[in-house]
């Protein structure tokens, strides 16, 4: 994800702790424990991440547009590899 445009008060990114289920379960004194995290970025910023971290975006409170530029990647190989009713086996 490419940052184009991060006008003030537009909002950043936020990303879910996949732990965090977990680390509820252990933790003591909870006002530590946060299931969100921000990432502040600036203009020009690019930030990888695998696509099945859960994420989100902040409310843009800006009156001006914030742009961002974003794309997955596939692994074709891999994936023009399986065929309807192929059975993976991960190892």
């Amino acid at each position: 994800m490419a940052y184009l445009s991060i006008p003030e008060n537009s909002g950043y990114i936020e990303f879910k702790d996949p732990y965090y289920h977990l680390r509820s379960l252990h933790e003591q004194d909870d006002r530590h424990l946060k299931a969100w995290f921000s990432v502040a970025v600036e203009p020009g910023d690019v930030l990888f991440f695998p696509g099945w971290m859960p994420h989100r975006t902040q409310s843009n409170k800006s009156d001006k547009d914030r742009w961002i530029l974003s794309a997955n990647v596939l692994n074709f190989q891999f994936i023009n590899s399986i065929r309807v009713g192929d059975v993976l086996k991960f190892t």
